[in-house]
């Protein structure tokens, strides 16, 4: 079988064993629970131009700091401005300044003199400001600069960016207080959209200190990096809070969140650990962001660098345009990371807040000099997440979740391998991709296999002593781990960092005389490089044991001997999935059935599950009865899947089955042992309790599998028993009931349909309303069309989200159809009845109505992008 194929086999293993939809992630961090068809699209992959080499921009001036007093105009979305500018010479003498400022309206600037202010001529192109100065600057002089302006960054034309979605850089949330939202007014620096909000260098390279007094009606919070210096009150009823960062960060790392927000306060070591969430969130503050001061002892211990900055704070805003930011002490985060104590049973955001506090090591502390050295602050920040996990929640945890980070790099890099260090790019955004977080992360483990634990981590805190609060190209790197290690990895950094691909290995494992041997070939293309690594392998002793060593291969063709077959009874590759590879691995049935027994680790049982699987499936069904008691939760749900698919079921496993629907710590197990629970049972009427009992369950996965098993049988059964969880508004209950009722529709259950669209968001209000449409197509009745269609109009204007517009069309479109035909069937009818006129009458008010907003919405629509890229 080739490589390309196994590799497939291997990332779908769940949709082999079981007959799952494909699953697609929402808007909101959720996921749903049915497949979403949309439009059919066209994919071009046809080779493309050579995109530019992007050469760092020159340094002409540097900014040391910044003073920034700000004002706003919600209704006029503005921003009123005077910047302050402390620049130093750098290079020749020059007799002009000049500063990025996109959509500014600039009202004056002078230069700060000693005894007066000097107004200077300046030009201005709508992105940037030439400064005439009085007198030429050299490298040994300081100028202060005075500007003050208007910014109107809503009106930007922004960028169509995927890892961000816009660069305007400053952002009104519900300016006018008219929408279901909160007044917010947030900012999102990176790549180089600061210049929207302040004159500024917008590039990586420039660090600066500023103070930012932010002037604001007095019921909003303001948050911004460094110290809230103090808060001062005015008498027309605004207040002006004075913020500081006294050590120099990036340019674009600059920010500030201002709006109404529930506030949770913790600490770390006295550092202020502050978490700003919508109030109805704050109860779960603690479930959410607790584990932060945790997060920040360890990677203080870790890397023997202590958290170097004034405080460590997180705020979640609505509409985020990136996923996080890792702005200095002031993170952040989009509203998905917002989840309910229940909710975090089934899925977490840790991961991403880990993310963005390693930032503040590397990316913060120590920056990316241009965008083409990307990976050394987002290859770390993703390494940061599997560090983490493999302290706080074991080595099998954080490996799974380290090999989702591998399989999201093979499928970028299946159709475009590039560079990890990338200096030809359209834009900055085309950097932000699973190359650059991914890849870059697993590089980071191949380097720290290759000079081990001690002169690894040993090696970043060089890095970060000798770069701390400058900028860092990858030499830099390399210098640090030459300099502790005190070998040549020239290299190791070619072929990983500046070179493109992978080893694509094909491996078989074989006996021969005695002994065992591997042969290795690496297939990539000629044009990669050939791959020298050090290849982690276990040898299965025959009495079980495990021994784990290495082997060096950097030929394309290679063969190496193991050891004794009197002594070793089987050999693993890779056993604990480090390798940043594609691999091709052969050898018998009998050895992957050794390692599936005795493997210690999660990532060698899994790899020999799936190869069984591709050799004898028959045979793997009889591992199922064994995998439900296995340690880790992955594999046990795998039994569960194995289950299913078999048609002898021993009475043991059944009662196995029942058990982990009950008593399994881990919800996902719970839900699959009741969906496996509902293909085996041979009489689901005596086991139809378990699933009314799995509806009190602390999980909402679980409840919904069981909502969906118990309709599935007898939706109507299931609306009469669903009790007080139509009144649930979290996790994918609300979707999963509006599916029961579409099951079951009765004009009775309108009220209810329309109160899980009045307080649905996001993905779900287009999951529900899909549900709604067939609901009100199955009924048939005006009344039931014209009150879900007022629901989800109301929706649609309310949330201004595109899925909400989205499905609302579509209803809508559908209820014309309705009322067409009504109005056709009545209006052909000779014999009329008063009766009859009144309804027709109401029928034709009503579908012009609905043209009306229908209308509307299409316009809006139009409009929109759409939050998925081509």
């Amino acid at each position: 079988m080739s490589k390309t194929i196994r590799v497939l086999i291997s990332l779908t293993l769940p949709l082999l064993l079981t007959n799952c939809s494909v699953l697609q992630r929402n808007a909101d961090g959720s996921k749903p629970n049915r497949a979403i068809v949309l439009d059919t699209m066209e994919i071009d992959f046809s080779l493309t131009p050579e995109a530019p080499l992007q050469i760092a921009p020159k340094i002409e001036i540097d900014v040391l700091h910044m003073e920034l007093d700000l004002s706003f105009s919600w209704e006029k979305e503005e921003v009123y401005g005077k910047a302050l500018l402390t620049i130093a010479g750098f290079g020749k003498a020059r007799d002009s300044v000049y500063l990025d400022a996109r959509g500014f309206e600039i009202n004056q600037i002078y230069l700060i003199g000693a005894d007066t202010n000097l107004p200077l001529e300046y030009a201005y192109d709508n992105s940037e400001i030439g400064i005439a100065l009085a007198k030429p600057i050299t490298s040994a002089d300081t100028i202060r600069l005075s500007i003050d302006y208007t910014a109107r960054p809503s009106l930007i034309t922004s960028s169509d960016g995927v890892a961000i979605t816009n660069d305007q850089g400053l952002y009104f949330i519900n300016p006018q207080g008219e929408s279901g939202l909160p007044q917010q007014i947030w900012t999102q620096g990176e790549p180089e959209s600061n210049s929207a909000w302040f004159p500024c260098v917008d590039h990586p390279h420039e660090k600066l200190t500023h103070e930012i007094f932010i002037t604001l009606d007095t019921g909003f919070h303001t948050i911004s990096n460094g110290k809230l210096i103090y808060s001062e009150l005015h008498n027309n009823g605004t207040r002006t809070d004075y913020w500081k960062q006294d050590l120099p960060h990036a340019n674009y790392l600059v920010m500030i969140a201002i709006g109404e927000f529930g506030l949770y306060k913790d600490e770390w070591n006295e550092i202020p650990v502050w978490y700003y969430l919508d109030e109805e969130y704050l109860p779960y503050a603690l479930d959410i962001f607790g584990n932060t001061p945790e997060m920040i002892e360890f990677y203080s211990d870790l890397l023997d660098y202590p958290y170097p900055w004034d405080k460590y704070h997180q705020v979640v805003v609505k509409n985020f345009v990136s996923g996080a930011m890792e702005n200095t002490s002031a993170v952040i985060h989009g509203d998905f990371v917002q989840l309910t104590d229940r909710e975090l049973l089934d899925e977490s955001h840790e991961d991403v807040i880990a993310h963005e506090l390693f930032h503040h090591w590397f990316g913060d502390l120590v920056t990316c000099e241009s965008w083409s050295q990307l990976t050394l602050n987002e290859g770390f920040a993703t390494y940061g997440e599997f560090l983490w996990q493999d302290y706080k929640y074991g080595h099998e945890e954080a490996k799974l979740s380290f090999q989702r980070d591998l399989e999201a790099y093979l499928r970028d890099a299946e159709f475009q391998p590039k560079h990890l260090i990338r200096k030809r790019y359209n834009t900055p955004d085309n950097i932000f991709d699973a190359h650059t977080y991914q890849k870059g992360g697993r590089v980071l483990h191949m380097l720290r296999l290759e000079v081990g634990d001690e002169l690894f981590f040993s090696a970043l805190r060089d890095y970060l002593k000798n770069h701390e609060y400058g900028s860092v190209e990858l030499a830099d790197l390399r210098q640090s781990f030459e300099r502790v290690t005190g070998r040549d990895l020239q290299w190791f950094f070619d072929q990983w960092f500046e070179s493109v691909g992978h080893p694509q290995v094909s491996a078989t494992v074989f006996d021969s005389n005695g002994y065992w041997f591997v042969s290795l070939e690496q297939k990539q293309p000629t044009d990669w490089p050939t791959f020298r690594f050090h290849l982690p392998y276990a040898s299965i002793s025959i009495d079980g044991k495990v021994k784990y060593s290495s082997l060096l291969t950097n030929q394309r063709i290679d063969t190496v001997t193991l050891g004794k077959t009197n002594d070793v009874a089987g050999i693993i590759l890779d056993p604990k999935g480090d390798m940043l590879w594609e691999i091709d691995e052969e050898k018998p049935a009998g050895l992957w059935e050794l390692q599936l027994e005795n493997a210690e680790s999660f990532i060698a049982r899994e790899n020999a599950l799936v190869n069984l699987w591709l050799i004898d499936s028959a045979s793997v069904l009889q591992w199922a009865s064994r995998l439900l008691d296995d340690p880790f939760w992955k594999m046990r749900q795998y039994g569960l899947d194995l289950l299913a698919q078999s048609d002898s079921v021993r009475p043991a496993s059944l009662a196995t089955a029942i058990e982990l629907s009950q008593l399994d710590k881990k919800s996902a197990v719970r839900a699959t042992a009741f969906r496996t629970l509902d293909v085996i049972y041979p009489d689901f009427e005596s086991i139809r309790s378990l699933y009314l009992n799995g509806l009190n369950d602390r999980s909402y996965e679980v409840v919904s599998r069981c909502l969906d098993v118990l309709s599935n049988q007898d939706p109507c059964f299931t609306v009469e028993n669903l009790g007080g969880l139509v009144k649930e508004k979290h996790g994918q209950l609300p979707s999963m009931i509006s599916k029961v009722f579409a099951r079951c529709p009765k004009q009775e259950y309108t009220r209810s349909m329309m109160e899980l669209i009045e307080h649905a968001e996001g993905f779900n209000i287009f999951l529900i309303g899909s549900d709604a449409t067939i609901f009100a197509q199955q009924i048939g009745n005006n009344e039931v069309y014209e009150s879900i269609g007022g629901a989800l109009i109301q929706a649609s204007y309310k949330t201004d989200s595109w899925w909400s517009r989205y499905v609302t069309i579509q209803y809508l479109e559908a209820a014309e159809i309705f009322y067409t035909l009504e109005i056709d069937r009545l209006s052909d009818n000779a014999e009329v009845t008063v009766s009859d006129s009144e309804y027709l009458n109401n029928l034709e008010v009503q579908r012009a109505s609905l043209a009306i907003d229908l209308d509307k919405l299409k316009k809006i629509q139009d409009a929109s992008d759409p939050p998925f890229r081509h």
